[in-house]
């Protein structure tokens, strides 16, 4: 069964709401306040499974982790926990540095490997599955303390697409004039088949967390900062190449690929360094090889596999699935989807907010002569036929037209899946799509602001935007209240501008009197440094009041509030 009729008949047997009750809906990041971290989420039986760290709670002076945990999803959204596996079922004992892991499949089994701290790895064994249970496998470390020069913690297990399907296994640091090391595996998955390597890194970083991929011949390792580098042998030589995400924090990254996709798992502050939380955004590669982020999936709380017709626009490349063949490729303004012959799909599910009989606005080029035909469909590619519109051969591929197609559909939020057809082979190229909920953003200068609790109006730093911005938080109680209008009642992406030039602090938000949130603002470079932090806040029809407020006194300043006034984002 094709991956999108069995994703819509998995939700209308009712298992995302079985799943909802018992995680909770997952947005941007994922699983929040659980302490998620150090996430390896690898895709068993058309599943995802997430393999992660577990920061104890808030309010430690360091890292405290008791145990590993697995949690699974059908569509990286509603997730559940599957296993716990615990230090003291190890050989490890009772312990709470429990730090990272990774997982690997063969032959019918699944591997958990996990760290003790820097001091060693061990690995465990599942016959039943990749939820588990695990048991250690060894009953010792598989890399004991001592084995190389560098630390035995932090792997990642990558499986090479060569006849054999190598899997090697990575670990360690580069801080200190030391290296990653890597080793074959054997085919039991719990020995080495050689001894351990130092990978060689030129001009590259100091730090743990080494992650491993492969595309197009070409091997990428990654760090934390999104620091990245390339080699055409696993074992390196490995080249800088640069960092690829805008994200303020960018802890222990991975990337996995699902149904054509390449997505991107890290970690964030949870509103504390020793508490953390997991992201998911979309990651896309140049024609050069280079790695690029989407800055505005980063910041938006939906994440991935959900969408906002609010949006000035949904990019083409953003689909959550799409059929084979079809390639996301570098175009003059970013990214766009092509090589969309007849037959083919892409799907966008959960898209919010789309208005009754709705318009849909398309940015697509074609240089078929008889151009192609998009087909809008409800829940999967063979579902109900919503609308459906004709590009018409555009000049060329370069050449972008904006076509129309009016739908029949109820309001509310719709799984949509685009359908291509037609005659010969590529059809169309797609850029990006809108609807007609169209908004107007509306930005709040700080200096115009209600100011209380010794907050006050500066100039002595660069950047800021009108006619000054606002500091002054220093003493608990300060704070600067927004009054805005938004046209109906919605929860709306309101993004406040910020400097933390001091470090990360934390404020907290109340509409209309209410507190709603805690908004944990990330560190940034200086005071002249300015950062965008978006949460999701409930607005009434008419006029609100959005408070920022400081509980305990923190220095950072404020520059202005953006409120979409129907409840759409920016995308600047």
């Amino acid at each position: 069964m094709p991956f999108w009729n069995t994703y819509t008949a998995l939700t209308w047997a009712g298992l995302g709401w079985v799943l909802l009750a018992g995680i909770g809906r997952a947005d941007n990041p994922i699983i929040p306040h659980q302490g998620v971290c150090d996430p390896r989420i690898h895709i068993f039986n058309d599943r995802a499974y997430l393999f992660s760290t577990h920061d104890d709670a808030p309010g430690h002076p360091g890292f405290v982790m008791y145990d590993w945990q697995v949690f699974s999803a059908p569509d990286l959204i509603h997730w559940q926990k599957e296993f716990v596996l615990k230090p003291a079922d190890t050989f490890m004992g009772q312990i709470s540095d429990c730090w990272a892991t990774d997982a690997a499949a063969r032959h019918g089994k699944y591997y958990f490997y996990f760290s003790e701290g820097q001091n060693c790895l061990g690995v465990a064994v599942s016959t039943n599955g990749p939820g588990g249970s695990y048991r250690d496998a060894l009953g010792k470390p598989l890399l004991p303390k001592g084995l190389t020069p560098t630390a035995q913690y932090d792997p990642t297990v990558f499986v090479d697409d060569d006849a054999a399907h190598t899997p090697y296994i990575v670990w360690g640091y580069t801080v200190v004039g030391q290296q990653y090391h890597i080793a074959r595996l054997n085919e039991d998955m719990i020995s080495l088949a050689e001894s351990p390597r130092p990978v060689t890194l030129k001009n590259g970083w100091q730090n743990d967390a080494p992650f491993i991929m492969k595309r197009n011949g070409l091997y990428y390792l990654n760090s934390h900062g999104a620091y990245y580098a390339t080699a055409t042998n696993v074992y390196g030589p490995y080249t800088f190449r640069g960092v690829f995400s805008h994200d303020q924090t960018v802890d222990h990254g991975g990337f996995f690929n699902w149904h054509n996709q390449t997505f991107f798992a890290y970690g964030v502050p949870d509103g504390d360094p020793f508490f953390r939380k997991t992201k998911i955004v979309y990651a896309h590669f140049k024609d050069n090889g280079d790695i690029a982020d989407d800055p505005f999936i980063e910041r938006s709380p939906l994440g991935v596999g959900q969408y906002d017709a609010h949006w000035e626009n949904i990019q083409a490349e953003w689909y959550f699935a799409a059929a084979d063949g079809v390639e996301k490729r570098e175009n003059a303004t970013g990214f766009e989807v092509r090589n969309l012959t007849s037959g083919s799909w892409l799907a966008y599910p959960n898209v919010r907010n789309l208005k009754e009989n709705a318009v849909l606005s398309l940015c697509a080029s074609s240089a078929n002569p008889a151009g192609g035909v998009i087909e809008v469909h409800q829940d999967r590619a063979d579902g109900p036929v919503l609308g459906q519109c004709l590009v018409p051969n555009t000049g060329g591929w370069t050449n972008y037209q904006t076509v129309t197609c009016n739908l029949t559909n109820d309001a509310g939020t719709k799984d949509l899946c685009l359908v291509f057809k037609g005659h010969g082979d590529e059809l169309v190229r797609l850029d990006w799509f809108k609807t007609d909920s169209s908004a107007v953003l509306a930005n709040y200068e700080a200096e115009d602001a209600e100011l209380s609790g010794g907050c006050g109006k500066n100039t002595n730093h660069s950047g800021y935007s009108g006619a000054g911005f606002v500091d002054g938080f220093v003493n608990a109680g300060a704070a600067i209240r927004f009054t805005v209008t938004n046209a109906t009642e919605s929860s709306a992406e309101v993004t406040i501008r910020y400097s933390a030039g001091a470090g990360g602090q934390t404020l907290g938000v109340y509409v209309n009197g209410a507190k709603v949130c805690d908004t944990s603002l990330p560190a940034t470079a200086d005071w002249n440094t300015w950062a965008d932090k978006t949460e999701m806040l409930p607005l009434r029809s008419g006029t609100n009041a959005i408070e920022f407020k400081t509980e305990k006194g923190v220095p950072v300043n404020v520059d202005y509030l953006t409120v979409p006034v129907e409840g759409r984002p920016s995308q600047k």
